[in-house]
């Protein structure tokens, strides 16, 4: 196997997870069940506000005038979200972990605005970079992908944003 797959796309070199209705994401219904920062801290809590009765996943987002914590729908493809602070549509985000502030890593770069890139959030507490849920960190951007193993299980939708400030 070669470090590319077919497609030219870089392959991670860690196994796929076994697919069980108990792990980190039940794949028939998009739902992500667990989430977890670089340093292993759970990004979705029981304490969390909830989404057709999941709790959220809870990141604590930034940019050079704001900062508060978002919690984001678990269910892939729902853009719904709970805001503590307004953020300017188009702004490029740091992302991090509420509990230890640790950025979140980033994945690859996103073409929706100059300066977007992907941010990975790790569907288990030892990082692996072949199950991951990785977000766009350009606000307002509902792109996003989870990836087990070598394979995209789900691609949400991609649209490119104005600048900030400009109509």
């Amino acid at each position: 196997m070669g470090i590319y797959d077919s497609a030219g796309r870089l392959r991670f070199p860690d196994p796929p997870l076994s697919r069980s209705p108990d792990g980190p994401c039940a794949d028939s219904e998009l739902l992500v069940a667990q989430a977890y920062c670089p340093a292993g801290h759970p990004l979705i809590r029981p304490e969390h506000p909830r989404f057709r009765g999941h709790p959220a996943i809870g990141l604590l987002c930034r940019d050079d005038r704001t900062e508060g914590r978002v919690f984001l729908s678990p269910f892939g493809g729902d853009k719904r979200k709970i805001v503590e602070a307004p953020f300017r549509s188009g702004a490029v985000l740091g992302i991090c972990c509420p509990h230890c502030k640790a950025d979140l890593p980033v994945l690859a770069p996103h073409d929706c605005r100059p300066g977007a890139s992907y941010v990975a959030l790790f569907l288990t507490p030892s990082p692996r970079w072949g199950d991951i849920l990785a977000l766009c960190n350009v606000w307002g951007c509902p792109a996003a992908f989870l990836r087990r193993g070598e394979q995209v299980v789900a691609e949400f939708q991609n649209q490119i944003l104005p600048e900030p400030g400009s109509a």
